[in-house]
């Protein structure tokens, strides 16, 4: 929050032309001094008092008593603000008008108006938060890229899902035989362990490792657990994959997905479709060994 007075200034300006350019005299003076101050208001409780006026030099964070404060902002929800009524320059009558991105810091919710959630937050949509995303854990939050085991991943949001836009590539190289028989190459040991495709580690590096489901899932069977994915990331359920489908499909998309009812979910998310997904068909190891 800033309180700014408005500066005005004199100017005398003397100059001389000279052979190789110019030189300028430059007199100034100033006949109203002005501050600008800045605080984090992070209370508003108290109401206005006529002594805590803001004042130069000084640190007005942790103030409780504000002139500005109206009677209309409600924070009775941490983390929220809400506008208990409006006198704003414009009118709407449903929530779509706020949550469709019309007004791009609130959102509305059974005909109450409220700002945006920051990071953080308790929230139960994505249209509720800053960032657009609401976790897993009901908290808002970014969706951004990181770095995991020392390489860089880039993300995309997807309806209110974020997702890893390339494949992971983590863990230890293991060798996959062709023994004819079903059998894994990797173990529960502690370490993340990879197949590349064909046995060619440039293939981990262009498309991604391939792993064996129970060295993905780091031997559990808990449903959208952490797996071999880094802190904040899961595998996805199957419930996930449904709804990031259902949101691309222009049919109906059954959570069974026993027909094509989710076209084109699966054009639009694979290499040069239209989400940003970039799925590659970067093939598979069979259980005997074999690509």
């Amino acid at each position: 929050m800033k309180i700014q007075k408005k500066k005005k200034y004199g100017f005398i300006i003397l100059s001389a032309v000279l052979a190789a350019g110019f030189i300028i005299i430059f007199y100034h003076f100033q006949t109203v001094r002005s501050a600008v101050y800045g605080w984090v208001q992070t209370d508003w409780s108290g109401g206005a008092s006529t002594t805590a006026t803001a004042a130069h030099p000084g640190d007005e964070t942790g103030w409780t008593k504000y002139y500005s404060k109206d009677e209309v902002i409600s924070t009775s929800t941490p983390g929220e603000i809400k506008l208990a009524s409006t006198t704003a320059s414009w009118t709407e009558t449903t929530d779509a008008d706020f949550n469709a991105g019309t007004k791009a810091s609130v959102y509305a919710s059974s005909g109450s108006v409220f700002l945006l959630k920051p990071t953080g937050t308790a929230c139960s949509a994505g249209a509720e938060c800053i960032g657009g995303y609401c976790s897993g854990s009901s908290t808002c939050s970014t969706c951004q890229s990181f770095t995991y085991a020392s390489q860089s991943y880039s993300v995309v949001m997807i309806g209110e899902q974020c997702w890893m836009a390339e494949n992971l590539n983590v863990g230890d190289y293991a060798t996959s035989t062709n023994t004819g028989s079903s059998h894994t190459d990797v173990s529960d040991n502690g370490q993340i362990e990879k197949y590349c495709y064909s046995n060619n580690t440039a293939n981990c590096d262009t498309d991604g490792g391939l792993y064996d489901w129970n060295e993905m899932m780091e031997y559990t069977t808990s449903e959208g657990a952490q797996g071999i994915c880094p802190t904040g990331w899961h595998i996805p359920t199957d419930a996930e994959w449904h709804t990031l489908e259902n949101g691309l499909a222009t049919e109906s998309c059954s959570a069974a997905r026993t027909d094509w009812g989710c076209a084109p979910a699966g054009s639009n998310l694979k290499e040069n479709g239209n989400t940003g997904f970039n799925a590659l068909l970067a093939g598979s190891r069979y259980y005997y060994g074999y690509f």
